[in-house]
């Protein structure tokens, strides 16, 4: 169980037109847990979609991934050694960063397209701020299973994207499935969403700007790498 605001129960709903569970219920892969009641169910600014991802166009984007050679995966994380060949990062970036090439590959293009044909069905208003063709940075994060015998595996802590950035991301999730969590700057209230593989995701605006976010680690029963594909903005 995630930590929770102090003296408030978490309760689990589900967002997007799905039901809401309360008590010792079975858990389903697809809720989004949040941290206390009265928050939002439906933030407005933070948006989760199932199955927005053609698996065929993940699958040329895996392909593409398993192809890279060792040595252009980068360094993620602060501290040495933390998250070791785990990053590739394609197209813009900023000055102190090296990206594996200036161009974003065709197959991370089509899976950009198909998420923002998603938004769009769901939030035209925040569709209309999205470049429809093309974003200008594709960061590729890999999860690795670290200890095969236990199934655990890496994330990512908890951190705030550059401001050198317009604040709002696309990503989607490849591979195996994986808990994404935003924790707010002041009140540590938080919300917890399970991606799942070719689902995709947006947060923008205070979600970027007030709140922090981090890949949480699974602790067991990982079977396969998670790859996390986030699009960003100048």
């Amino acid at each position: 169980m995630c930590d929770q605001v102090p003296g408030a129960k978490a309760k689990r709903r589900k967002l997007n037109g799905m039901t809401t569970a309360k008590g010792k219920t079975k858990r389903e892969k697809t809720s989004i847990t949040l941290s206390h009641p009265t928050l939002d169910p439906n933030p407005a600014h933070l948006r989760y979609y199932d199955g927005a991802c053609d698996p065929e166009i993940a699958a040329e984007c895996m392909e593409h991934i398993r192809n890279v050679p060792p040595s252009d995966w980068l360094d993620v994380g602060r501290k040495p050694r933390q998250l070791e060949k785990q990053q590739l990062l394609y197209g813009r970036e900023r000055s102190d960063r090296r990206v594996q090439s200036p161009d974003i590959p065709v197959c991370f293009q089509a899976l950009y397209r198909q998420a923002v044909l998603r938004i769009q069905q769901d939030r035209p208003d925040l569709f209309e701020r999205i470049p429809k063709e093309a974003a200008v940075s594709c960061a590729v994060n890999q999860y690795v299973v670290k200890d095969p015998m236990k199934g655990s595996g890496k994330g990512l802590g908890m951190h705030c994207d550059s401001g050198a950035w317009e604040p709002l991301v696309i990503g989607v999730t490849l591979g195996d499935w994986r808990y994404l969590k935003f924790r707010h700057k002041q009140t540590k209230a938080w919300y917890r969403i399970c991606t799942q593989p070719c689902s995709a995701y947006l947060f923008c605006d205070e979600f970027y700007t007030d709140w922090q976010h981090c890949s949480l680690p699974r602790s067991s029963k990982q079977d396969g790498t998670i790859y996390s594909i986030s699009y960003r903005f100048k």
